[in-house]
């Protein structure tokens, strides 16, 4: 059974609280006061066996207030409710209404700061603490409210001064950077996230920066417009910039404003995915990348139509403009230029390996085409009807269904003449060939197999201013053995180009006689169908 101590009396001059009676409990040290009768609302505990001042309530709350302060302004409480507990300042007398300007919640891991005096909840500041992964640890500030009063950090610097460390502004309708870890080793920003600010328009080359990343126009949506000058912004600021539209060029100027850019060329923000990103030391901006030089960068504008880039020494790259109808090569002991047709040709000739192939197309307007060798023939074909007989006799052979027709050779004497001329394109180093087909006409399947027909030709030539004349006698015995009439042979003559004393010079003039040697030939009988003179040039040329 409890003790009540005291009997029951006023226990504040407010009149709203009573109390009741001050209990002792058996066999203890602890004591509890009673309010309304039966109610303990605060127990006294005096062993340090456990809590010291123990207020017991549904929603326990403990009230301050300044001596002779009865107003609202005055009034602060703790209390805790629904395992949040708060400190709270009064709005309204008699705890008609507050505001908690402290609150520990930790269910959801929050300490939040909020204004007393602002009469609402538009300024807070939140500190949540992360839990489980994919959690967020975050400070908020100010989570309602169309005028945000903006957050900063501040840090002392060791001499009695505040430097600020971070600034978020106000007024912002989005993120101006997000971080998703922080570390410091010095500053280490992980996974730092710019998000467009606005768009800047070109006025008089001139934009000013609001903020980290700005997409940049040109004046009156020209298709290029000059960016000079950059206003705003504090020293050791950030700014990146990127081209608004692909059809339309920025051209970032190079120390016409307070832009200094390291390769000391200008920089053309010609498509959207180019993006230029910039330091301002105070006085100019500076482009930040991989500390490449005016000497290390081939610019651009140095390349005008139809040029491309070569280096005649080392890492001296320069610009080499190629003409019309030429080709990019260097010629023995040249430096890298654009070679004339004649040059290419001078590279080509003695170089190939292998044969070239045309692809099977036409080699057309070429000129004289000239070989180091003798590599092709020229022929002239003496038809039937170009030779003669002269007075010796030979008849004419009509073609009919077993011989082609021509000149028959049967008897001693009968001879025929032709002439022929060796042209500039012959090479002057290569004998003369004379070829003549001719049928057998008699049957000699009865003859032995050695049995021939012999041919004699006796050459006569001389050039121009020359007064005697060469000659030249080859007798050609062909084998027929055992043939049947109207079979067809083929002698070939062979000319001594050089021969002793009777030399063919280019341009000679010749004359042929040939005649069939009866007495010697077993068959002594034929029909000369066709003659062919031909010798080698090195160059080709039509047939005569």
């Amino acid at each position: 059974m409890t003790t009540p101590l005291i009997p029951k009396r006023k226990l504040d001059p407010d009149d709203r609280t009573l109390l009741n009676f001050i209990e002792a409990l058996p066999d203890s040290p602890t004591r509890r006061i009673h309010a309304n009768d039966d109610q303990p609302v605060l127990t006294l505990d005096q062993d340090g066996s456990g809590s010291n001042l123990l207020l017991e309530s549904s929603v326990p709350e403990l009230r301050y207030a300044e001596t002779d302060k009865i107003d609202p302004a005055g009034r602060y409480r703790t209390i805790l409710t629904g395992g949040t507990f708060s400190l709270e300042k009064a709005t309204a007398a008699g705890w008609a209404a507050s505001q908690a300007f402290v609150t520990l919640d930790p269910g959801s891991r929050k300490v939040i700061y909020e204004s007393p005096d602002d009469g609402g909840d538009d300024w807070y500041t939140e500190l949540a603490a992360g839990g489980a992964v994919g959690e967020t640890t975050y400070v908020d500030v100010g989570s309602s409210g169309a005028a945000r009063k903006g957050f900063n950090v501040v840090c002392g610097n060791g001499s009695s001064s505040d430097l600020t460390r971070l600034t978020i502004s106000t007024g912002l309708a989005t993120v101006i950077a997000s971080w998703g870890a922080v570390q410091h080793k010095g500053t280490v920003l992980r996974d730092l996230n710019c998000v467009w600010i606005s768009e800047l328009t070109i006025a008089s080359g001139a934009v000013t920066r609001t903020g980290i990343f700005h997409h940049i126009d040109t004046q009156s949506n020209n298709p290029s417009d000059n960016l000079d000058t950059i206003n705003g912004g504090s020293a050791y600021d950030l700014l990146i910039i990127q081209a608004r539209h692909t059809d339309r060029t920025v051209v970032v100027k190079h120390g016409t404003g307070n832009i200094q850019l390291k390769a000391g060329v200008d920089i053309s923000l010609d498509t959207t995915e180019k993006v230029l990103l910039l330091f301002y030391n105070g006085t100019s901006w500076m482009d930040i990348g991989g500390g490449i030089s005016a000497a290390d960068y081939v610019a651009k504008t140095l390349f005008d139509a139809n040029t491309i880039l070569k280096a005649d020494t080392d890492d001296t790259p320069v610009a080499l403009t190629v003409a019309e109808q030429r080709l990019v090569g260097r010629i023995t002991s040249g430096n890298i230029d654009d070679l004339t047709g004649a040059q290419a040709l001078t590279i080509l000739t003695g170089q190939a390996g292998a044969a070239f192939s045309w692809n099977s197309q036409n080699l057309t307007n070429t000129g004289t085409i000239t070989a180091a060798t003798s590599v092709w023939h020229h022929e002239h074909d003496l038809f039937a009807s170009s030779l003669t007989p002269g007075a010796s006799g030979a008849t004419r052979t009509a073609p009919d269904s077993n011989t082609i027709g021509g000149w028959q050779l049967n008897a001693a004497g009968e001879t025929l003449y032709f002439e022929a001329h060796m042209e500039a394109e012959w090479d002057a180093t290569s004998d003369l060939i004379i070829n003549a087909w001719w049928e057998v006409n008699v049957d000699n399947t009865g003859g032995a197999g050695g049995d021939t027909v012999d041919l004699r030709m006796v050459v006569r030539y001389k050039g121009e201013g020359d007064t005697a004349i060469k000659t030249q006698t080859v007798e050609v015995a062909t084998t027929v053995g055992a043939s049947a009439r109207y079979k067809q042979f083929k002698t070939t003559f062979t000319i001594d180009y050089d021969a002793a004393s009777n030399v063919i010079d280019s341009l000679d003039i010749l004359s042929f006689a040939l005649n069939l040697e009866t007495d010697t030939s077993e068959v002594d009988d034929i029909i000369l169908n066709l003659m062919e003179l031909r010798y080698a040039t090195t160059k080709p040329s039509l047939e005569a």
